[in-house]
């Protein structure tokens, strides 16, 4: 497989620019995360048959793709990436995080669990004075 590419794109608003020339395709993107989310919202959730088949028919062919953003490397999808270990996470040994993935993910979980959290804050604070209350007798 042989990429050949020079385009700049926009997807909901984010903006890359895809080059390639060889076994590598590189999206780079001022926000990969942002990115990423667009697309999986343009093209649908990938399930992880669908990702495992994409990045070992790309490692199969000697091909990477590679999403980078100004902290590095966000992912690595096909035969750049080789990991036992993230193999066993993810479902393939050809699709590897970089470390401003894990933290973007960290993150975007955190921000959808805040919500429960201050939830849970708020019944918590709401049954301490409810309890006081009931044991002083008011």
């Amino acid at each position: 497989m042989h990429f050949e590419a020079d385009l700049d794109v926009v997807v909901d608003g984010t903006s890359a620019h895809v080059r390639g020339d060889g076994a590598a395709l590189v999206i780079e993107s001022a926000d990969p995360g942002a990115l990423v989310s667009a697309l999986r919202r343009a093209a649908g959730a990938p399930t992880r048959p669908q990702l495992t088949l994409v990045a070992n028919g790309l490692a199969r062919r000697g091909a990477s793709i590679h999403v980078e953003g100004p902290r590095g490397r966000f992912v690595t999808v096909g035969a750049d990436a080789d990991s036992y270990a993230l193999g066993l996470l993810t479902g393939t040994r050809h699709l590897a995080p970089g470390w401003s993935a894990v933290l973007f993910s960290l993150v975007a979980v955190l921000k959808r669990r805040r919500a429960l959290v201050l939830v849970g804050a708020g019944v918590a604070i709401a049954s301490t004075i409810v309890a006081r209350r009931t044991t002083s007798g008011r």
